[in-house]
């Protein structure tokens, strides 16, 4: 056990020949503190004193992925890492999303939940220093390349830079607190294109969700939003929003609209500025990514049940890599039953198009 690191739900970045987020190296350099995850009151995870001849001292105190989906233009993992801290008292969960927003940027959602009061540490590394403008670290890599790092939660926020081998930023809310979320956007950019790094920040929060929006500065109108959660949401008003899911990712435009939706463990989203019911099934753990500019809806899963999708445009509906049949009305599309909608959740109304 002597060559393990401390690093469970740790990151890297390499783009364009050059590392944009790295971590330590070396003989002796296992320590949470020297790679990119999360420090709680200032210790790293739990490694016995006797961890080079005795196993069984690692045991329940183990990391794992809880999750992963992948579809055209997203991907997503979530990771446990709370038992690698089971030294630390009262800690309840310690956990880390990732949705890659094919090409452009990631988020990382970490969610960590205590019994009592803790201060915590969001660590990322880079090769040559950082700089920090408001909300936005900027992490230089050498040879033009820049990692930006977008901090959305927590809005009240320190940061602390310091040299540990390599140059760190560590990010911390202002107080100790039980449960934090934190939040942020890694977006790989070039040094000539920092300026029009995207502004982000939260729409809406509550104790089940947060809704983050992420808004280009290119000249696209590109404006994409994103709901995560702790736990699956059920009927849940976040923003404009009417959610039951785990994850859902809308990118958009000024002039196109909705053109790209990715869902995760979703049953229901309704748009409540538009009317517009994306999806409503009973089918569980089904991931689903809508791409409305190229007439494509795909599903991923062991789905069986109703599912009515949103797609006035849609000419292809593909599950687990291969074309299905499906029936229209209106503006909506059904697959696997007939054209009777399942009712929406308790307290939403129907669209009009699914009410004559």
């Amino acid at each position: 056990m002597g060559h393990n690191h401390d690093d469970t739900n740790s990151f890297y970045r390499f783009k364009g020949g050059k590392w944009l987020a790295t971590e330590r190296e070396g003989i002796g350099l296992d320590e949470t503190h020297g790679h990119n995850t999360l420090l709680i009151d200032g210790q790293g995870q739990y490694r016995p004193v006797a961890h080079y001849r005795e196993a069984d001292e690692f045991e329940g105190s183990d990391g794992f992925i809880q999750r992963t989906a992948n579809t055209a233009h997203f991907d997503y993992i979530s990771a446990n890492a709370t038992n690698r801290y089971r030294q630390i008292p009262g800690m309840k969960a310690v956990n880390r999303e990732v949705l890659f927003v094919r090409p452009d940027y990631f988020l990382m959602f970490d969610n960590i939940e205590a019994g009592e009061q803790h201060s915590y540490e969001w660590i990322v590394h880079f090769q040559e220093g950082s700089e920090i403008e408001n909300n936005w670290i900027r992490g230089n890599a050498g040879d033009e390349q820049v990692l930006g790092v977008g901090i959305i939660s927590p809005q009240k926020f320190s940061i602390n830079t310091g040299v540990d081998v390599l140059p760190y930023v560590r990010i911390s809310p202002e107080q100790p607190m039980a449960n934090v979320r934190f939040l942020n956007v890694l977006y790989p950019t070039v040094s000539s294109a920092w300026q029009v790094k995207p502004a982000v920040t939260i729409v809406d929060e509550n104790d089940v969700a947060l809704l983050a929006q992420l808004k280009m500065q290119n000249g696209s109108g590109r404006i994409d939003e994103v709901i995560f959660t702790e736990k699956p949401a059920r009927n849940e008003k976040i923003g404009k929003y009417v959610f039951t899911g785990k994850l859902a990712a809308i990118t958009q435009s000024q002039e196109l609209g909705v053109e790209k939706l990715f869902l995760l463990d979703c049953k229901y989203l309704k748009d409540d500025s538009s009317g517009i019911e994306f999806i409503k099934t009973e089918a569980e753990n089904a991931t689903v990514e809508f791409s409305f500019d190229e007439k494509t809806i795909s599903i991923f899963g062991d789905v069986t049940q109703q599912i009515v999708l949103y797609g006035p445009t849609i000419e292809t509906i593909v599950l687990n890599k291969k074309a299905i049949q499906y029936t229209r009305r209106g503006d909506y599309v059904f697959i696997f039953g007939d054209t009777t909608p399942p009712s929406p959740p308790v307290g939403v109304k129907a669209t009009p198009s699914e009410g004559d």
